[in-house]
């Protein structure tokens, strides 16, 4: 069943808009490229959610890109207090999954998705953790050498 929107001006006079939130809606969802994080999480909320509401079409566009920017939002967030997760800088990094609320880890480089089982083996998470604590340790050396030679 889909819904209908309404104004009521002061004098309680009500006007049917519907069309008009059809328009607005149809002119984001058409207009907008919907990775190119244009919207904030904040801005594509509410789209969703009349979308949704008013049973209009193309809503799973919409909630999945409510979701992507949810976890991009988070994902970045996380980043900046753990600079460690950022695995893209090093390659594959064992860890431990952290899922933003959109249900994807937030380590760089990860893409498993909560609810699916590990892909390392015990033995490949032990390989992988060798070889990032010896691109840490590495990075941490010219790191350093830098500092010194200032």
């Amino acid at each position: 069943m889909a819904m209908r929107a309404f104004a009521r001006d002061d004098d309680g006079n009500e006007t049917d808009i519907t069309e008009g939130v059809q328009a607005l809606y149809d002119l984001v969802i058409c207009s907008m490229d919907w990775g190119s994080g244009r919207l904030s999480y904040e801005d594509a909320v509410p789209v969703a959610q009349i979308g949704r509401l008013m049973g209009f079409d193309r809503i799973d566009e919409a909630e999945q890109y409510v979701a992507e920017q949810k976890h991009s939002d988070e994902q970045n967030e996380f980043w900046r207090a753990h600079k460690e997760t950022q695995g893209w800088r090093w390659g594959e990094v064992p860890h431990n999954h952290v899922y933003s609320s959109a249900g994807k880890c937030m380590w760089g480089g990860c893409n498993a998705k909560q609810g699916e089982a590990d892909a390392y083996s015990a033995e490949q998470q032990a390989a992988l953790a060798r070889a990032r604590d010896a691109a840490v340790s590495r990075a941490r050396q010219r790191v350093e050498n830098r500092l010194f030679k200032s």
